[in-house]
């Protein structure tokens, strides 16, 4: 693969900057199409055209010679809303570096460790707010006992909210937010918990 003279074109669904126009012309002269599936847009989290975004993927889902699915979930929804693909595609899973991202030995206790990281505002607000009430709803009813760390810059306009949330739950001994870290410390933090929220 050279970057002047390319012999295959990969994209990403969630970053489509290439004209159809180039698309056609790739798929005329059979240079490979390699095209990596993020997920769908959806209206709960997408304030535009859903509709325009998803017909723009379709054309790849078509068109393309291979394509990777990020999950099986990807798979299916792509399957029920955009474009059933019969064959050429493979579900992978994004990779990581085992050398580096190493877990830590555990002590199994009846506590069980959360990380949820992203960047929160008013439109995804709701992330915070539905894991907040599962954790509160699932520490009710289980013997082990769910605690939540928050990664990520929080808007000043949801920060209210959500510290609302949470004392008017009574869980300041079970959710931690962080905020902001540095890359550097992500895998120390990773370290410490046992399961990953996205």
């Amino acid at each position: 693969i050279s970057r002047y003279e390319s012999n295959i074109f990969y994209c990403l669904s969630n970053c489509i900057y290439s004209y159809t126009a180039f698309v056609k012309y790739f798929v005329k002269y059979r240079m490979p199409i390699i095209y990596n599936q993020n997920g769908v847009f959806h209206k709960v989290w997408y304030q535009g055209d859903i509709s325009i975004k998803n017909q723009n993927m379709k054309f790849y889902l078509k068109n393309s010679d291979y394509i990777f699915y990020q999950s099986k979930f990807c798979k299916k929804c792509c399957d029920q809303m955009i474009y059933k693909r019969a064959k050429d595609f493979k579900i992978l899973y994004n990779a990581v570096d085992t050398k580096v991202f190493v877990p830590r030995d555990i002590n199994i206790t009846n506590k069980i460790s959360i990380l949820k990281v992203g960047i929160y505002n008013k439109n995804n607000k709701w992330r915070l707010v539905e894991v907040i009430k599962a954790l509160k709803k699932i520490n009710e009813v289980n013997d082990y006992k769910y605690t939540l760390s928050i990664v990520g810059p929080i808007d000043k306009n949801i920060q209210f909210d959500i510290d609302e949330l949470i004392n008017k739950y009574n869980m300041n001994n079970h959710i931690f937010i962080i905020g902001k870290v540095e890359q550097r410390n992500m895998i120390q933090i990773m370290q410490k918990h046992q399961l990953f929220l996205s």
